[in-house]
């Protein structure tokens, strides 16, 4: 029984290696075989980009709040402490854990 298109995309998907060169490693020769599988491998390329994107978003999000939060505690040894009292709000809100930045 041949293989059909979904079969070769999900062949395509599941071999997908980031840094690997696709056409080093298809096992399909055909053209339209090929494409099929080539399908695949550039889906389960965008979900990777995709996951690494929102993995590099989110440490920029994070080294934003830590920067804050460190500027915050410079201030602290200087300001007064009403000075302090003034950014009460905005220091709970940035180390609140559900903080979206």
């Amino acid at each position: 029984m041949s293989q059909t298109p979904s079969h070769r995309r999900r062949e395509g998907r599941e071999d997908f290696c980031p840094d690997t060169d696709p056409a080093e490693i298809c096992p399909y020769k055909d053209p339209y075989k090929r494409d099929d599988w080539l399908d695949g491998w550039r889906q389960a390329e965008r979900e990777y980009e995709q996951r690494n994107f929102q993995e590099v978003s989110e440490e920029d999000r994070l080294r934003a709040i830590i920067s804050e939060v460190h500027s915050w505690a410079g201030c602290a040894s200087i300001a007064t402490p009403e000075d302090m009292m003034q950014n009460i709000d905005r220091i709970i809100e940035i180390t609140n854990p559900d903080y979206e930045g």
